[in-house]
Order: structure tokens, then sequence, then C-alpha cells
């Protein structure tokens, strides 16, 4: 909550000396940067989830689809935090956020729809030409 940048409302900049000091810090240049605890706290949260993804490979967690869900959600995680924290969306204008955002999940969108078609293509073809 005291991460949250230009947009922290007045009372809770009463607060900020209890949490931790100010969430912005200033350079010369004009430009603002967050302090380096909450980059190495999302790395360590990156690691972790990383060693996660690792270990359920590694001990082969049952049932298979299980394990490649958590895994896909451990993916998609760590991709949020990435694009939140190292390339600075989280504290972006919400329409820069869409924007940025929408086109990917509008792909995943036409890829989920197309997805029932190539089955039946697949299938349309193993029937016809043989194969695996």
């Amino acid at each position: 909550m005291a991460l949250r940048g230009p947009s922290l409302g007045p009372h809770l900049r009463l607060l900020l000396p209890f949490l931790g000091g100010e969430p912005w810090s200033e350079v010369p240049g004009g430009e603002q940067h967050q302090p380096i605890g909450v980059y190495l706290a999302v790395w360590g949260l990156l690691f972790v989830l990383s060693a996660l993804s690792y270990l359920l490979d590694y001990f082969k967690v049952e049932p298979i689809g299980l394990r490649r869900f958590l895994i896909t959600a451990f993916a998609l995680l760590k991709a949020r935090l990435i694009v939140a924290y190292f390339m600075h969306l989280r504290f972006e204008r919400v329409g820069l956020v869409y924007a940025i955002l929408l086109p990917p999940l509008l792909l995943l969108a036409l890829v989920a729809i197309l997805l029932p078609e190539g089955q039946y293509v697949a299938t349309v073809r193993r029937l016809f030409l043989g194969g695996p």
C-alpha cells in the first residue's frame, strides 16, 4: 500500500515513516525510482516461483495435468510480476496498461477460438490421410 507511487493518498503519506520511508526516490534527471528493497523482494519471489516450477517437474507431480497447470500458472505469475515491477506498468496510467496488455489477451482469445478448428482439421487429416 505504501508503494503505490504518485497516486498515494495524502492520508497515507502520514504513515510512510512507520512503513519504511518514501516509496519513490527522485534522481537528478527527474526520474522516479522504487527503493531497491522492492526490486529485491520481487526478484526473490521470482526465484521462489522458478524453484517451485522446477521442483514440480523434478518430483514428477501427478497427475500430469495438475503439473502442467501449476507450471503454467507460475509462469504467468512471474510474467505478471516482471511486467508490473521491472517494466513499471504497475505505476502507469490504466489506459497505457490496457494498451499494452489487451493485444496479447485478444491474441490468446483468438487462439482459444481457433483450437477446436485445428482439432477438427487434425482429425479429418488423420481419418483420410492416415498417420499418427
